[in-house]
C-alpha cells in the first residue's frame, strides 16, 4: 500500500488546495491513500495525530510525507522502520526560516529544536526528496549532500467552486469602481509577504486601488501602517473562502506576489499565490526569482525597484489576455503532470 502523509494546521488555507491537488494526482497515478491531520491546538498535534498516522500504516511500499518540523514521532517512525520507503517534500529552508520566527513564540522554539535533531536522518533514510528550488536543494545538500534530490514545479488545484456575482458588492469596496485599476494581494501575512512594501509602492499610485485578503501574524501591524500612514487606495477584507476569492480575482486587473522573501534568507521561490492569479487569469507583480515559465511570461512582472519599468508593466495591464493566462497556468500547474515526474510507477 501506498500513503500520502500530512500532518499539520492546513485547513482553509492555500496550502489545503496545494494538497487537495497532489491528493487527486496521486490517488490517480500511484494508488496513494491520503492520510491527513490538521490540528492547530499543541499536545493533539504533537501527540496524538502522529499516533493516529502511525496505527493506520500497512503493509507499506511507498510514503509520499510532507515536512512539517513538529511531526518528531512521525519522524522516529519513518527512519526506525521505513528507510528508503518515503518520498520526503521540503518547501523551506526550514532551518533559516525557524530561526528567524523561534523568538516569537515558545511553539516556534519547540519547531526550531525538533527539526535541528530530525531534519538530517530524515533526508538521510529518504527513498527522495522533493523541493522546489535550486536554493532548497543547495540547502538540503548543505545539511546531507545527496544525489536524490528532485526540483519540480509548484502545481496549483483549480477547486471548480460555485460563486453568486450578486455578493460582488459586499465584497468590493465602492469606492474602489473610482480607480483605473484593482489589485489584489491574498495570503497568509506573514513577514516575508512583504505586505508593508507593497504598501509603499501602492500609496504612490492614484489611479490603483489595492485589496487585501487575508490573515496572518501581520494582520495588526499592516492595519497600523494603513491607518497611520492615511492610504486611502487600500481596503483590508479579512480572511476569504475560495468561491470569495474567486470574485475577487474576477473583479481585480492584477496580484501582487511575495516582496520580502529575502526577510528568511531565500531569493527563490515558486508560491502558490501567484500560481492561483495566474490560473484566474491575473497578470502578476511579484519580488524574487521565479521558475522559468513564469518568469518569461510578459504578463508576469519581477519588480527590482525600478518604478519606470514598473510603470510600463502597469500601463500594459489592459493588453493582456485573461484567458491566453488561464490557459498558460492550466497547462504548466497541473498536479498530475508534475508528480508523474516524482513517483516511480512499476
Amino acid at each position: 500500500m501506498n500513503y500520502f502523509i500530512v500532518c499539520e494546521n492546513y485547513k482553509n488555507t492555500g496550502v489545503e488546495k496545494k494538497i487537495t491537488g497532489q491528493k487527486k494526482a496521486l490517488q490517480k497515478i500511484g494508488n496513494y491513500k491520503f492520510i491527513g491531520f490538521s490540528e492547530d491546538r499543541i499536545f493533539p498535534r504533537i501527540f496524538i495525530s502522529p499516533f493516529k498516522i502511525i496505527l493506520r500504516l500497512k503493509n507499506v511500499e511507498k510514503i509520499y510525507y510532507r515536512y512539517s518540523s513538529l511531526n518528531f514521532l512521525i519522524h522516529f517512525f519513518l527512519v526506525l522502520f521505513f528507510k528508503n520507503k518515503y518520498y520526503l517534500e521540503i518547501n523551506t529552508k526550514n532551518r533559516d526560516e525557524l530561526k528567524f520566527s523561534k523568538k516569537k513564540s515558545f511553539k516556534n522554539k519547540i519547531k526550531y529544536l525538533f527539526n535541528l535533531i530530525w531534519e538530517k536522518p530524515l533526508y538521510k533514510n529518504s527513498y527522495k526528496i522533493v523541493t522546489f528550488t535550486r536554493e532548497i536543494k543547495n540547502y538540503i545538500n548543505s545539511i546531507y549532500k545527496n544525489n536524490k534530490t528532485l526540483i519540480i514545479e509548484n502545481g496549483y488545484y483549480e477547486n471548480n467552486v460555485n460563486y453568486n456575482d450578486n455578493i460582488n458588492k459586499r465584497l468590493i469596496p465602492p469606492k474602489a469602481i473610482r480607480y483605473k485599476y484593482k489589485a489584489i494581494i491574498a495570503s497568509t501575512f506573514y513577514p516575508w509577504a512583504g505586505v508593508d512594501l507593497i504598501l509603499d509602492i501602492i500609496k504612490n499610485y492614484k489611479e490603483i486601488f489595492l485589496i487585501i485578503a487575508g490573515f496572518g501574524p501581520e494582520n495588526d501591524k499592516i492595519a497600523k501602517k494603513i491607518k497611520k500612514e492615511r492610504i486611502t487606495n487600500v481596503f483590508m477584507v479579512g480572511r476569504k473562502t475560495s468561491s470569495e476569492l474567486k470574485i475577487l480575482y474576477k473583479n481585480c486587473d492584477f496580484g501582487f506576489g511575495t516582496f520580502a522573501l529575502d526577510r528568511k534568507d531565500m531569493r527563490m521561490a515558486k508560491p502558490l499565490k501567484v500560481r492561483e492569479y495566474l490560473i484566474n487569469g491575473l497578470p502578476v507583480i511579484y519580488k524574487y526569482r521565479e521558475s522559468y515559465p513564469v518568469s518569461k511570461m510578459e504578463f508576469c512582472f519581477r519588480y527590482n525597484g525600478d518604478k519606470s519599468e514598473l510603470d510600463k508593466f502597469i500601463n500594459n495591464i489592459d493588453k493582456f489576455d485573461k484567458n491566453r493566462i488561464k490557459k498558460f497556468a492550466r497547462k504548466k500547474f497541473d498536479w498530475e503532470k508534475i508528480m508523474r515526474k516524482v513517483i516511480d510507477i512499476s
